[in-house]
């Protein structure tokens, strides 16, 4: 997919994530966060997000015009969530005169971790499923995967193999469900962080149609 050009390194990156529980924003100064918020409800609010970007700038006394890049998880996630962060990073791509760009959010999180063996970055889609993506090192080996709880517990007792990273509020509800050997760690990154790290690198750099993940299928764009 085709991204913003020419963007370079930008030295101040707005990071959105809304499609994971309440989503996050962070503030990069490069590769270093500066200031983040975390949302505490369910599902993202538009009106969170902004009143929020707006309190993170004070608080860092940085100037909102500054900011050169704004980066935005297009999914997975719940479908609401996707939108709002999507047409958030629009908005301010308009509004301030900057690329705005999508980010996968699982290939995010994996680069963080960049390890050199197979991992699988695990978040909560909506209230029910999971999502899920194999990696080794930054490169997919499977689509993103999706199910409910126990089709996740059970992909994952089969692959003794692959270290599971899971988002934290995931990973409470799973842990009475983990075997003591099974290695499975809480996501231990902002999740916005993620992505903003991730558009430092020009091959996780995307444009701004959603991405979906459903059924064990993911779809881009267009869906309900």
């Amino acid at each position: 997919m085709s991204a913003e050009p020419n963007m370079g390194n930008p030295k101040f990156i707005l990071a959105i994530e809304a499609a994971i529980r309440g989503g996050s924003v962070s503030l990069l100064k490069g590769n270093t966060e500066i200031a983040a918020w975390k949302g505490l409800t369910d599902v993202s609010r538009a009106e969170d997000l902004l009143l929020n970007i707006s309190r993170l700038c004070e608080q860092s006394g940085l100037d909102k015009r500054k900011i050169e890049a704004v980066a935005v998880s297009n999914g997975p996630g719940s479908f609401t969530g996707i939108r709002i962060g999507l047409a958030t990073a629009l908005g301010l791509k308009n509004a301030l005169n900057i690329p705005s760009l999508g980010v996968s959010l699982l290939a995010a999180v994996a680069a963080i971790y960049d390890t050199k063996e197979t991992l699988a970055i695990a978040v909560p889609v909506g209230r029910k499923d999971v999502c899920w993506q194999c990696f080794n090192g930054k490169n997919a080996t499977s689509p993103p995967q999706n199910g409910n709880i126990d089709i996740f517990i059970e992909f994952k007792k089969n692959s003794p193999h692959i270290a599971f990273y899971v988002q934290p509020d995931l990973f409470d509800v799973l842990q009475g469900n983990w075997k003591s050997e099974s290695r499975a760690i809480p996501i231990d990154v902002n999740l916005s962080h993620a992505v903003g790290m991730a558009v430092l690198d020009p091959d996780f750099r995307s444009d701004l149609n959603p991405f979906y993940v459903e059924n064990s299928r993911s779809t881009l764009g267009g869906h309900n």
